[in-house]
């Protein structure tokens, strides 16, 4: 992937690379990121296990923070596009650097040091404020295919149309 003469850098759980990103003597110059690993709606990336995981919006922070222009990211994790409401609960200092700013924001709770959240997301449009060029899953992603060509068209053929000529219909 046009990647020749460009050196890779590997980490094997996704808080490596968020602390690569903060670290100032690491910082270098990156042309782009392809992260494979499990996520969700919430923005959670993680490895199969569950025991190595953190936020997409830690990785955007950072990026952001230090001034980073991607010429790709491929977020190859479920949800990595999801765009909707969720509502999550977060340390008080990780809401405060990380959601603070967030689109239609309510704070739904605060149990001591724990906020429960409320907020509108599009993971695509945070991502394109570090990235050129973005590719992400919507819904579930299985074998590199987003299950959300396989809703649509269900849908579309439930309700009496051709399925593959519904897919490709123009949205106005």
């Amino acid at each position: 992937m046009f990647t020749y003469g460009k050196k890779i850098e590997r980490f094997d759980c996704v808080r490596k690379l968020a602390e690569f990103l903060a670290t100032p003597n690491k910082r270098k110059n990156i042309w782009g990121m392809i992260i494979f690993a499990h996520g969700d709606k919430d923005g959670y990336i993680g490895d199969k296990r569950g025991e190595a995981f953190d936020c997409q919006m830690r990785l955007i922070y950072e990026l952001e923070k230090n001034h980073y222009r991607l010429a790709h990211t491929f977020l190859m994790q479920c949800f990595s596009g999801y765009e909707g409401k969720i509502s999550i609960t977060v340390e008080k200092e990780y809401f405060l650097k990380y959601f603070s700013k967030m689109k239609n924001l309510k704070i739904d709770d605060i149990k001591e040091n724990y906020y429960r959240i409320t907020f509108e997301i599009n993971w695509d449009v945070e991502w394109y404020k570090v990235s050129q060029h973005v590719f992400s899953y919507k819904h579930m992603n299985i074998l590199m295919v987003d299950l959300d060509i396989f809703i649509r068209g269900l849908d579309i053929l439930r309700r009496g149309g051709n399925g593959i000529s519904g897919l490709f219909q123009k949205v106005n």
